[in-house]
């Protein structure tokens, strides 16, 4: 099925992951920064919590379609969901900053607030994008399937 722009041509699995993977990068690097340069925890957390407060409405939302996702492919006998795929990219960057020496991880660290204001950008940008066509597609596939 075909949605609009950014849509096009992907399946609603694909749109969910892709959403996930957007949202929930501040976390991952959040999280190993922490592990990582324990001395960074105190600060990246605050970071983090404001950054979701200033998003707060619109990642209800995006929580409410991945809770919605992982019921559809559960339902379709899915042993793997598009939370999982969250906890992949959280494993895949605490292995990546695991990777890398010290003053590196330092340098990669000390650039959190720059992504969570690039994020900022995509939280008013593409992401309200992608979660209409998400809900547009559930919506679709819902209306297919006969069910909520």
């Amino acid at each position: 099925m075909a949605f609009e722009g950014i849509a096009e041509g992907k399946s609603y699995f694909t749109l969910v992951g892709e959403l996930v993977g957007i949202v929930d990068t501040p976390r991952y690097l959040r999280d190993a920064c922490a592990r990582r340069l324990p001395d960074t925890r105190q600060h990246v957390h605050a970071a983090y919590s404001a950054w979701r407060g200033r998003h707060a409405a619109l990642l209800a939302r995006v929580d409410e379609q991945v809770r919605r996702a992982d019921a559809r492919a559960r339902r379709q006998g899915s042993s793997f969901t598009p939370s999982d795929l969250g906890e992949a990219g959280a494993q895949r960057t605490h292995a990546q900053m695991g990777s890398v020496d010290l003053g590196q991880a330092r340098g990669i660290c000390s650039e959190y607030e720059s992504l969570l204001e690039e994020k900022d950008a995509a939280m008013t940008g593409v992401v309200p994008m992608r979660l209409a066509a998400i809900e547009a597609a559930e919506r679709q596939l819902s209306s297919g399937e006969g069910q909520p």
